[in-house]
């Protein structure tokens, strides 16, 4: 509308005119920076759900790891109260042998 009426006003609506292509110009550049905002905010909206889900699925992993490592202390602890019965077993033996070697050297005489 701008540029009909400088049109009309001739000459002396040079100016005019010159302004009003400029706020065309305005208006055009933005119009293109709200469209292109509207990508970027779409694609920043993407990335954070993406995000999210990755997040999601590192927090399981981590989960994972953990059970896993409660097992292992568990199993780790259950291995070295078997070692201790096992070790205490073994000195039992050896008493008991070394009680039957001394016996018979006693029976016999040795």
């Amino acid at each position: 509308n701008a540029s009909i009426e400088a049109a009309r006003a001739g000459e002396l609506g040079r100016g005019f005119a010159v302004v009003a292509s400029e706020i065309n110009n305005l208006a055009s550049d933005s119009k293109d920076t709200a469209v292109n905002s509207g990508v970027a905010n779409k694609n920043i909206e993407i990335s954070v759900e993406d995000i999210i889900k990755e997040t999601g699925d590192l927090l399981k992993v981590i989960e994972s790891v953990d059970t896993r490592i409660q097992k292992l202390a568990s199993s780790t602890k259950d291995i070295s109260v078997s070692t201790d019965t096992i070790a205490n077993t073994v000195e039992g033996v050896k008493e008991d042998l070394n009680n039957l070697v001394d016996s018979n050297r006693d029976e016999y005489g040795m």
